[in-house]
């Protein structure tokens, strides 16, 4: 055990003495036992161990723990060692403490505290220490410290502690392993010569002195110290117990570091930099270590770009100091201590390294430290002022921040910065928004103040020498040097220089500008031309301080700088007074100009193409409102210059002349030319301030003067040119539309110019366009509201023409009248002019009514005609009307008569060698041949056949085409007009039912200019839904007996249905009559032919003898017997045999009879018997007698269970009818397929299982020759254990189908059945069929050649049991 010096040996006991024998031995050798010392309490020994005698511990250290005051570089730290020992340390003994790397302090004596520093001094090692109590010996290069015991330090385990101070390193670091070991010690050589204890023994050497002064050899060896964890370093801000490890060394870092900015502005010299600082670690202003000098540190903030001292000259070289603007401390939100406390009092500013701020650490006093927030959390916060540059700028660089010099050392890193504006160093480039350039006048020839206004967001400094400048202006008329004439702030921007050629301006800003709105104006004298502003607006920048933009214009085109107004007559209307030739005339003109018109500008009006006016002199007087504010060349006021070459007018501008906008009416008299003319275009310009020659708006406004019209308002309009004479009233109607009808023609007319004899030549008025009219004579007889006209006819032009025999008054309405006769054919109204001759006046078309004339509608009723009907030679096509029909009798196969009845709109006559035809179509279900027929009635001998016509045709005849179905009445005498035409035809009516057919009657002609299309002839209201509708045949006959009954209404059974009838027509063969019975659903017989029953003889040959049934539908179709027929006068009576259906049922409700051939029978419902006799009810089949009883009752015995039970409804195999008897629980008879069963009584032949899935087979074993079959079953249902009795009933294709036997005894195991055979017999009562599994065919798929004819035998030992093996039979 390392831990022990000596293990504790067995201790024997023995008495020696004389004995009889001589010395020896006076007891037996016995091992001692260990008595357990309780009162054994050194420090770390085990009571049971320890007593054992002679058990001794290697020295060592029970405790030996270290720990640090201050992770901090370059800073004080005491060290504190805390050791104890089971082992007494007597005076002289020297501890070592060592391997304390990093650790600085001078060689020689060090100052021991602690609670028991005073228990030691400075042993003399490597000729340091002099043996000063309360101090231990320091050797630096070997980083351990020395302590020798002055007392004895007993073998208590007590801890012994001692603190001492070293300096630690600059550069941080881990913590280190520190050892301790204990020397010159009085320990017996043999002991030390015979330990081995490297690592954890006291270790001893020589104690001598020469020995202790070679101490340092042995320093090495010792034991590994325990840092104590426990707790972090007190009054270190942001320590961890981790941090009490001895030499933990901290790297510097910066916690806070923080910079901002207060101006953003170019050139500002009032940029405040603020900059908050705080380290984990102390920065000493200065720190000295043995041996070396003095070491210095500087706090050095990087990336100030750009940044000058304010007023001063910056360059590469130089550096300048700045003082503290303000400075101080923040203790929990609390500003204390100046910054001076930690930093000189001023600061160098150095542009080279991206412009660098180096900040010195003071000489601090007290335990205040830069700049360590501690427990008080200070932050250490100063501000400085920097000048910015002029130059917007946004630093690519972080600004950083860092500790330097020989001292405590921060490595760079980059600085939390404002953000925005408030970044250091970050210069703002502005911007120039809500920016306007406007002038206040577009008026040519006028004085114009341009106005510029802009915001820029940052302030402009005069130090900058901002230049605002304006390029891409208008050409504005400047000297090179403006005057402002405002500016805003005031007295801020000097006056502008201005360079024509290029078009800019360029203004200095002279003070400080704090960022707001600028604005400034200067005045200019627009040019008398137009122009637009320059499509580009102009663009404003202050040089390097804000980039260009361009400068917005307002959104009225006139305050645009560079506009200048197109000038232009706003109202430049003209007319005159009176339009009659040769008579003087008044030229009445207003206008107004868009722009100001000033004789200082040189302004001439001219107004010009007066052609045809007459002036005498020079000048014309002006009259009028605006006549003072014109004069004539020679400068008489309110005169105009008269220029007769031109024919024009040149007024000269006074003084102010014309303001814009504003209207200046003026007036002057001139003669109109002695012949009519036109009005002709008027010009006006002006010269001075151009505007353009435009045309001047003649004004149509009618002079007041007789039938003056507006357009006589024209200048120089003179009557008796292009608007000399007209109509002003001119309407035309007539009195009727009806086709060859008296029709009298109404006219009104007016002129604005009286009719008179002109050049000896009479006037005349001619009415044309009456197309188609008719008259008797070529002299009008005119009915007149003033008697000077007379009339003559033109039939060449359909033209009335009347003369004029006196003068006519201008504005005075006439009215004529006359008549014509329509034509027969329909035509529009025609286009209708009215001219006259003499004085002249243009053909022009007469206004026709659009109102309407009456005519009569179908009902020869006297109603409002169409609009439109009123005008001129309107006519209307000819038209039957009073349309009527209706027939005598709807009975199918009756004599029956139609009456017609109509009138024409129009006189009908017959033309010689021309057809000329009445139709009436439609007549569908008469029955009459094709050819001539006769007419009746009032009006029949109107009508002939004869096509064409001659007088010698036959009346009182038509033309019947059966096929088409149209009678023909061609006429013989002349119809009148609106006169009633009656009458009759006679013909048999169709057998065959029908609803009244459309009928029509029209009328067509190859002699007449006129046809009238067919129209619908129907019978009048009081016919309407009668017996006397046109062609109304009933649909067929009806039956007087139709009924129907069944013979059973037995489920399955096959019924009997009976059938009797009695047609209202008789039905015959020779007309293939049939008749349908429908609606018989419900019967299981399928579709087939029905062989047909009947009482008699008689009634069954009626009909062939089967009849076709379709089950779907229920219908029975009956052919009647060819020569045969069913009578009307007795009831016929027919049967056939349905399959009732296996369930219950109502049977239909309905069910129709129908017939066809001769007569039609509609189809009818049958009367259904009643009860149990109603066609096809059926009733649910039941059991009338039903028993079941056993024969043993005894447990486990056989017992025969009989059944009797009596169906009311016939059960049959092919009925597949299937008997359950359900709920004989109990016994313990297996499940089987073929259970047997034994008939009693009843004349059913046998029963079968309903499971047939079983097949019967042979083995050389079971054979039919023995009566035996081999029975195999289909299913997974076990085969019965005994079959004895069980029948076998064969249902498949063979000789032995529909024959049975029974079992008459079964091996369960063999599956092989003995048939019960009795004299040869099976149990059907026939011989056994002998014919079962024959083998039809054998074919040699494969061997020999050939094989002898013969029976083939199946050996027992061949493979399988049979040609197909077990299931052989029945396939």
């Amino acid at each position: 055990d390392p831990m022990l010096i000596q293990e504790s040996m067995d201790v024997d006991i023995y008495a020696e003495g004389n004995t009889l024998s001589g010395f020896g031995k006076l007891t037996s050798t016995k091992t001692m036992t260990v008595i357990r010392e309780d009162a054994l309490s050194l420090p770390f020994t085990d009571v049971a161990l320890d007593s054992r005698p002679m058990r001794v511990h290697a020295p060592r250290f029970l405790v030996k723990s270290v720990v640090q005051s201050s992770p901090y570089p370059g800073g004080m730290n005491n060290i504190t060692v805390t050791f104890a020992v089971n082992t007494r340390l007597p005076s002289g003994t020297v501890l070592a403490i060592h391997n304390i790397e990093g650790a600085e302090a001078p060689d020689g004596n060090m100052l021991l505290t602690g609670t028991d520093g005073g228990l030691f001094k400075s042993p003399i090692v490597d000729n340091l220490g002099d043996g000063t109590a309360g101090h231990g010996t320091w050797v630096n290069c070997e980083k351990a410290l020395f302590i020798e015991v002055m007392g004895e330090i007993p073998c208590d385990g007590a801890n012994y502690t001692i603190t001492f101070e070293v300096l630690n390193p600059l550069q941080p670091q881990l913590c280190t392993d520190v050892y301790i070991n204990a020397s010159m010690m009085d320990v017996r050589p043999w002991l030390r010569e015979e330990s081995d204890h490297s690592d954890t023994e006291l270790f001893a050497i020589s104690s001598s002195n020469e020995a202790k002064r070679n101490l340092l050899m042995d320093v090495w060896d010792g034991v590994h110290m325990d840092p104590d964890l426990r707790f972090a370093p007190s009054d270190i801000y942001g320590a961890i117990e981790e941090d009490a490890c001895p030499m933990v060394v901290w790297p510097g870092a910066f916690l806070v570091k923080e910079i901002g900015q207060s101006v953003p502005y170019p050139c500002a010299t009032d940029n405040l930099i603020t900059v908050t600082l705080a380290t984990n670690v102390p920065l000493y202003p200065a720190i000295t270590y043995p041996g070396k000098s003095a070491t210095s540190t500087q706090v050095v903030i990087n990336g100030l770009v750009n940044a000058k001292v304010p007023g001063k000259v910056f360059n590469e070289t130089t550096s300048t100091t700045l003082g503290f603007e303000k400075s101080s401390t923040v203790t929990g939100g609390t500003r204390s201590e100046a910054a001076s406390t930690f930093f000189s009092s001023t600061v160098e500013l150095n542009k080279l390294d991206q412009t660098s701020l180096v900040l010195d650490i003071a000489a601090q006093s007290g335990d205040v430290v830069c700049c360590v927030p501690g427990s008080n959390q200070r932050l250490i916060t100063f501000q400085l002022t920097v000048e910015n540059p002029r130059t917007p700028q946004v630093p690519n660089l972080p600004v950083s921040v860092a500790a330097t010099g020989t001292g405590v050392q921060i490595l760079r890193s980059p600085m939390r910065m404002d953000v925005g504006n408030k970044r250091p160093m970050y210069i703002l480039q502005g911007t120039i928004t809500d920016h306007l350039i406007s002038q206040s006048s577009s008026q040519p020839c006028q004085s114009n103040t341009i106005t510029v206004s802009f915001n820029i967001d940052i302030n402009l400094y005069s130090n900058c020498n901002p230049v605002v400048t304006l390029s891409g202006m208008p050409p504005f008329a400047l000297n090179e040097r403006v005057a402002l004439a405002t500016s805003s702030p005031a007295n801020s921007i000097a006056d502008g220089d201005w360079n024509q050629e290029m078009r800019f301006m360029e203004l200095n800003v002279t003070a400080d500008i704090t960022a707001m709105t600028i604005q400034f104006s200067f005045t200019t004298t627009n040019p008398t031309e137009s122009r637009d502003a320059p499509d580009k607006p102009p663009s404003l920048e202050i040089g390097g301080l804000a980039p260009s933009v361009n400068v917005g214009r307002p959104t009225s085109i006139d305050t645009q700088p560079g506009t200048i107004t197109d000038a232009e007559f706003l109202v430049k209307d003209i007319n005159q007074t009176n339009p009659f030739p040769a008579s003087t005339n008044y030229i009445n003109v207003k206008i107004r100009s868009s722009v100001a018109l000033t004789e200082s500008c040189g302004v001439h009006i001219t107004i010009s193409n007066l052609r045809g006016a007459c002036v005498t002199g020079s000048e014309v007087s002006l009259t009028g409102s605006g006549a003072n504010a014109f004069q004539s060349i020679v400068n008489n006021t309110a005169k105009g210059t008269w220029v007769a070459d031109t024919s024009s007018v040149v007024l000269k501008l006074k003084d102010a002349g014309m303001t814009a906008d504003q209207d200046y009416d003026v007036s002057f008299q001139i003669t109109n030319p002695p012949s009519g003319q036109s009005s002709p275009i008027v010009m006006i310009e002006s010269s001075g301030i151009p505007i353009s020659p435009t045309e001047m708006t003649r004004l149509a406004v009618a002079p007041n003067v007789f039938a003056a019209i507006p357009i006589e308002g024209y200048p120089l309009q003179v009557r008796g040119g292009t608007e000399a004479a007209v109509f002003t009233v001119k309407t035309i109607k007539q009195s009727t539309a009806e086709p060859g009808a008296n029709n009298t023609i109404s006219v009104s007319f007016q002129t604005n110019v009286p009719l008179s004899t002109a050049g000896g030549e009479q006037s005349k008025i001619t009415i044309s366009g009456l197309m188609n009219a008719e008259t008797s004579t070529a002299v009008m007889d005119l009915q007149l509201s003033d008697n000077i006209f007379t009339g003559s006819w033109n039939s060449d032009k359909y033209a009335l023409v009347m003369n004029v025999n006196s003068d006519t008054t201008a504005g005075t309405t006439y009215t004529a009248s006359f008549q014509v006769t329509n034509p027969s054919k329909p035509q529009v109204s025609p286009e209708i002019t009215i001219e006259t001759s003499g004085i002249v006046i243009q053909p022009s078309m007469m206004a026709k009514s659009s109102g309407a004339v009456n005519t009569v509608d179908d009902d020869g009723q006297s109603v409002a005609g169409m609009d439109g009907s009123a005008s001129p030679m309107f006519v209307l096509g000819p038209k039957l009307i009073k349309r009527s029909i209706y027939q005598s009798e709807c009975k199918p196969g009756q004599s029956n008569t139609l009456t017609v009845t109509f009138q024409s709109t129009i006189a009908i006559s017959p033309d010689v060698s021309k057809t000329s035809t009445i139709e009436l179509a439609g007549l569908e279900g008469v029955n009459a041949e094709d050819g001539t027929v006769s007419l009746a009635g009032a009006d029949a001998a109107k009508f002939s056949d004869c096509t064409p016509w001659f007088v010698n045709c036959t009346a009182s005849k038509a033309h019947w085409d059966e096929h088409a179905a149209i009678l023909s009445m061609n006429v013989h005498s002349s119809i009148s007009a609106f006169q009633d035409v009656v009458i009759t035809f006679t013909f048999m009516n169709s057998i065959h039912g029908q609803d009244p057919p459309p009928l029509s009657i029209g009328f067509f002609s190859d002699g007449k200019d006129f046809d009238i299309p067919p129209v619908a002839i129907e019978a009048l209201d009081s016919v309407q839904k009668t017996d006397n509708m046109p062609l109304y045949i009933k649909n067929s006959g009806s039956w007087t007996v139709k009924d129907i009954g069944q013979s059973t209404n037995a489920a399955g059974a096959t019924n009997t249905i009976s059938v009797t009838i009695k047609p209202e027509f008789e039905l015959t063969g020779d007309k293939e009559a049939t008749i349908t019975i429908s609606g018989l659903r419900g019967s299981s017989t399928p579709d087939s032919t029905l062989k047909l029953q009947g009482d008699n003889t008689a009634d069954s040959a009626i009909f062939n003898s089967m009849a076709s049934w379709t089950a779907r539908t229920g219908t029975l179709v009956l052919q009647v017997y060819s020569g045969q027929h069913v009578p009307t006068h007795a009831n016929t009576i027919i049967k056939f045999d349905l399959e009732n259906p296996n369930y219950s049922q109502d049977g239909p409700e309905v069910i129709y009879i129908s017939a066809s051939g001769d007569v039609p029978h509609e189809p009818a419902a049958m009367g259904l018997a009643a009860n149990t006799n109603k066609p096809l009810s059926v009733s649910a089949a039941s059991f009338t007698a039903k028993g079941i009883f056993g024969n043993v009752t005894a447990p486990g015995a056989d017992n025969t269970i009989t059944v009797t039970f009596k169906p009311s409804v016939v059960l049959s195999e092919s009925r597949d009818s299937v008997i359950t008897i359900d709920g004989l629980a109990g016994s313990d008879t297996e499940s089987t397929i073929a259970l047997p069963i034994k008939m009693i009584s009843g004349d059913v032949g046998t029963f079968v299982s309903p499971d047939t899935a079983i097949e019967i087979g042979f083995t050389p074993e079971c054979k039919l020759s023995n009566n035996q079959v081999m029975i195999m079953a289909h299913s997974d249902r076990p085969m019965p254990v005994d079959m004895k009795g069980a029948v076998l009933y064969f249902t498949e294709e063979g000789a032995c189908k529909g024959r049975w036997t029974t079992v008459a005894a079964w091996d369960r195991h063999e599956h092989c059945a003995n048939l019960t055979v009795n004299s040869g017999n099976w149990e059907d009562g026939t011989s056994a069929c002998q014919e079962l599994g024959v083998v039809d065919k054998l074919e040699v798929m494969d061997g020999g050649d050939g094989y002898m004819a013969g029976n083939v035998t199946v050996m027992a030992d061949t493979a399988g049991t049979g040609p197909l093996g077990p299931r052989l039979g029945g396939e």
